[in-house]
């Protein structure tokens, strides 16, 4: 019966055979699907690894490319410049692209072939930046030509290209390596889940036929139960094993197995899992929502059939720990097919995700660094005409979101239609040869603006060998263009400036070497450029002249001093000129000589006007040194035959004291002579004093004086003629004390000039008045005589130089008390010039001959505030500090008007065009607001009203300080919002007079 049983195989015997090869099939399985899931995920770490590392060489090849350019972008922009700050860029570039390089070098330490490409770019990059470093060396020694020399010998764009054909293959060959990579990663994806998925429904069909047979061992206890033991430890074993958690359940989704993996991912022990419901065990949630997810247990056990999980779920242990795990149940069936529970394995997949995020995260970085340098991407497919590209790319065309679809054929038609053929040729040429793409076009933009932009792009070859994407960049390059176009227009503008100017206009480098004549230069000198360049401004120079020129030209260069010098020019006709040369240096922010600007100015008229005007002030100086030997050889002549005259007199005098019995005839000549002699030193002195102050060599002593005291002392000097002549005199003075800033020695002398004159050319008993009246800024004095008056020929000429009143010879030669006092016509000539050194004047009336005359003398008074002003004290009108704004085109005029408010302590700014008027006045909020009318920019009236508008405007005064000054515009100026309007050139005190209104107002 046993060996029946063995031969139908359904004895204990056959059936524990059964049950061992059945256990040691399932842990076969288990374990080749552990091996073979732990080797899959090995190779897709690894994979995942290889891929992120050839994104970031990728970027980096790039990164070194862009800085490489990003320094010749610097180079190129001091080249044309000078200016020092475009090689900020530059210098940025070289203290990165080393360790950019450094960082390649170690991303692709295992690849010989990428090793040894990467050693040649580096020698690339160390050339090219030697280029970049020589022609700056050159721009900043040897000036720009020999910079463009070097740049012009093509050595840099050689060295550009190799630099961009090496990044280019070490890019392609990471793409041909990331592109082999990725597939190796999806099929050991493919395979993991594949053979994950075979092993454990093996190991799970496995298993369950383990479980049916045992469930039939239950029968036949006593002689299975130590195989089923062991089965079941195998079982216990191989869960244990497993990388995987496994929970089994019942067909009523209670707990009834699970292995130590789940334990330690839920939380729960299997003693506190046996016989609990799945979903308290197992609590799973999506991961964004945190909604609970159907447990794939429930649709296997309801359905039959094996269900994983969706994708971003979420198990949360016991003790609130969540993990992301993906999973999949498989249910258990009975030797008749029916479901008796189900098996569910899940694993964590934190470390998953975690390469998944660091490879999203290193494609979000490369983007983000295109964004930053305004760069768009575009992936264009040659085979199906789509483009993949990033937001930044559609922006440069003007569109705020990506468009839902872009082929090459929507950006030809952004395209200038003038463009489009170079375009598209370069385009056709790149994917036919496979060479780079590299181009700058003209584009309209979605709101129809005109763009210049850039593209540069590269093509890359499929697994045929066939050119299948072409990899690009965009960039707006409108700027740049911009700026090389007003570079260009600013040139030109200065050339045809230069060219309409009379004067030779030059430009020379820091080092003196003239790069620039203007048109006028060749036309007199008859030169071509070549032999006037450089130096050969020397060649027409006067030999006289060119030591001189030059000494100064290299004090200038030496010093950094304006250039200005007069010479010589020989013209192409052999004239030589006089010419007066000018140059300035013109500075960067550092305070470096970037040129010098100089012109040329002919000033042959003017020598020859100075050469006459020198003649004839020599002829006048030798004339007047003529007139003062004259004058002072005639007041020696004078005062000689005067000493004996005068000591006889005395002798006589004193004669007379000792008893001399001397008559009536006697002492009337002595009189006589008395008389005679005083009018003598009298006239003698005058003719000093007029010769002095035609020399310039009377001074004045000016100090405050009281009139009534000046007047007192000269009517005293007078007094005694007066009483001779037996002639009236009437005196007016003021009330009150009126004062003067005068010398009181020479207005003694004018007052009594003009005394002696009413006495002398007056009758005896004639009446003689003298009044001093003040009025609001003047002193008057008018002395008014009843004589012989003054005809109308005579009035224009009274004041003139020995000009005698009509009658007063036969007057002076005539008899009487008063016959002997004629002059020279002196005296009138001094009165004005001492008045008009006082700031005064004097004028003659009368109303004929024989009618009298009168002299009226005009001085200005002080006031109290200008006696303090002449202490040291200001007389101007004081005020607090106020703050100023002085609008003015005319640089000179505004700073001076500045350095005048200053002097009374107030604040100032300037500025010279409106729009720089209005800024400033927003920012330096001023009480007042001085404005020319004719800004460039805004006007005057435009530049008032933005002030008006601004917050604060309207309390500023406003006043118009212009050449305009019609009636029309000053209506102008008050409807744009003046407070007041005057008329340039304007009087310093009576603008603060002004303004002082205004402000108390």
């Amino acid at each position: 019966m046993l060996q029946n049983d063995f031969q139908r195989g359904s004895g204990p015997f056959s059936r524990s055979l059964w049950l061992v090869a059945g256990a040691s099939a399932v842990i076969a399985l288990l374990a080749v699907n552990v091996i073979s899931m732990a080797k899959n995920v090995q190779r897709l770490n690894e994979n995942a690894r290889s891929v992120v590392q050839s994104y970031e060489t990728i970027a980096h090849l790039e990164q070194v490319l862009s800085l490489v350019k990003d320094a010749e972008t610097g180079q190129r922009g001091f080249l044309i410049t000078g200016n020092p700050d475009y090689l900020e860029p530059y210098n940025q570039s070289i203290t990165e692209i080393a360790n950019a390089i450094d960082q390649v070098a170690q991303l692709i330490a295992t690849d010989a072939s990428q090793r040894e490409l990467l050693s040649k770019l580096r020698d690339r990059v160390d050339s090219k930046l030697s280029e970049l470093q020589t022609t700056i060396d050159l721009r900043q020694t040897a000036g720009l030509e020999s910079a463009q020399q070097m740049v012009l010998s093509n050595q840099g764009k050689a060295a550009m290209d190799s630099i961009r054909a090496i990044v280019s293959e070490m890019v392609q060959t990471e793409r041909r390596q990331l592109q082999v990579r990725s597939q190796e990663a999806d099929r050991a994806y493919r395979t993991a889940i594949l053979t994950g998925l075979i092993s454990g429904l093996l190991a799970l069909a496995a298993l369950t036929a383990f479980l049916i047979a045992l469930r039939k061992y239950l029968n036949t206890r006593d002689r299975a139960a130590t195989t089923i033991a062991a089965q079941a430890e195998n079982l216990k074993i191989t869960l244990a094993s497993i990388g995987d958690g496994v929970i089994a359940t019942d067909a009523q989704d209670r707990v009834t197995n699970l292995n130590t993996v789940a334990e330690a991912l839920t939380g729960w022990t299997i003693a506190e899992a046996m016989s609990q419901p799945l979903e308290q065990v197992f609590q799973i949630v999506n991961e964004s929502s945190r909604e609970s997810v159907l447990n794939p247990v429930f649709r296997a056990l309801a359905e039959g059939t094996i269900v994983g999980l969706a994708n971003h779920t979420v198990l949360i242990a016991k003790d609130g720990t969540e993990r992301p795990i993906d999973d999949s149940a498989a249910p258990i069936r009975d030797r008749l097919g029916e479901v008796i529970g189900c098996v569910l394995v899940f694993r964590d997949v934190s470390d998953r995700q975690q390469q998944e995020r660091q490879l999203r995260d290193s494609r979000e970085r490369l983007e983000l660094a295109l964004t930053a340098a305004k760069l768009g991407q575009w992936d264009l497919d040659l085979a199906d005409n789509t483009t993949v590209r990033t937001l930044k790319h559609d922006q440069i065309f003007g569109y705020d979101a990506l468009l839902p679809e872009w082929t090459y054929e929507t950006f030809l038609e952004h395209v200038f239609v003038s463009d489009r053929p170079a375009v598209d040729a370069a385009f056709r040429h790149s994917v036919e040869t496979g060479s780079p793409c590299d181009f700058e076009c003209r584009i309209r933009r979605a709101d129809g603006t005109r763009r210049w932009i850039w593209v540069k792009a590269i093509v890359q070859k499929n697994a045929a060998g066939q050119n299948s994407r072409m990899i690009g960049m965009v960039g707006d390059i409108t700027r740049q263009r911009q700026a090389e176009a007003d570079l260009r227009e600013s040139e030109q503008r200065f050339r045809q400036i230069a060219d309409t100017m009379p004067q030779i206009v030059w430009v020379t480098r820091p080092d003196g070497y003239h790069e620039y004549y203007n048109r006028r230069w060749y036309d007199y000198v008859g030169c071509t450029p070549e032999e006037c360049l450089g130096t050969g401004w020397n060649a027409p120079l006067h030999p006289e002249d060119q030591q001189k020129a030059i000494d100064r030209w290299s004090h200038s260069l030496r010093t950094g001093e304006p250039y200005e010098v007069e010479y010589r020019f020989r013209s192409y006709a052999g004239e030589y000129r006089w010419f007066l040369g000018r140059a300035l240096p013109v500075k960067d922010d550092n305070d470096q000589i970037t040129r010098w600007f100089g012109t040329s100015t002919d000033i042959e008229d003017f020598k020859q006007a100075e050469a006459e005007r020198n003649q004839l002030a020599a002829d006048l100086f030798e004339a007047d040194r003529r007139k003062d030997e004259f004058l002072a050889t005639l007041a020696h002549e004078l005062r000689t035959p005067l000493a004996p005259i005068r000591n006889g007199l005395q002798i006589l005098q004193r004669t007379h004291s000792n008893n001399y019995s001397g008559n009536e005839t006697t002492e009337r000549i002595q009189a006589m002579m008395a008389r005679q002699l005083n009018q003598m030193v009298q006239l003698v002195d005058e003719l000093m004093d007029v010769s002095r102050i035609s020399r310039g060599k009377v001074t004045l002593r000016p100090e405050p004086v009281e009139v009534s005291a000046i007047i007192e002392q000269a009517v005293e000097t007078c007094r005694p003629d007066i009483e001779a002549a037996q002639q009236i005199l009437t005196v007016t003075l003021p009330p009150q004390s009126v004062y003067l800033q005068a010398d009181s020695m020479r207005l003694v002398q004018v007052f009594s000039n003009l005394l002696n004159n009413a006495c002398k050319y007056s009758e005896p008993g004639a009446e003689i008045s003298l009044s001093a009246e003040p009025s609001d800024k003047d002193l008057t004095v008018s002395i008014k005589d009843t004589g012989i008056g003054i005809s109308a020929e005579m009035l224009p000429r009274i004041f003139d130089l020995f000009t005698q009143v009509e009658g007063a010879f036969e007057r002076a030669s005539g008899t009487g008390a008063t016959a002997d006092q004629g002059g020279l016509g002196i005296g009138l000539t001094l009165v004005k010039q001492l008045v008009e050194m006082h700031e005064g004047s004097v004028q003659a009336y009368s109303a004929g001959l024989g009618r009298g005359s009168e002299f009226v003398v005009q001085l200005p008074m002080i006031t109290p505030t200008a006696q303090a002003a002449d202490s040291g004290e200001s007389s101007l009108p004081t005020a607090n500090i106020r703050r100023i704004v002085i609008v003015d085109d005319n640089e000179d005029s505004a700073m001076t008007l500045a350095m005048l408010f200053e002097m009374t302590g107030d604040e100032t700014q300037t500025a010279h065009d409106g729009l720089q008027a209005v800024e400033i006045a927003a920012a330096f909020q001023p009480d007042i607001a001085l404005l020319d009318i004719g800004l460039p920019g805004l006007n005057g009236y435009e530049v008032a009203e933005r002030i008006r508008q601004q917050p604060g405007g309207e309390s500023i005064i406003l006043v118009a300080l212009t050449g305009w000054g019609q009636v029309e515009d000053r209506q102008k100026s008050s409807a744009a919002g003046f407070d007041a309007h005057m008329v340039k050139p304007v009087d310093h005190d009576a603008l603060l007079i002004l303004l002082q209104e205004l402000m108390a107002a």
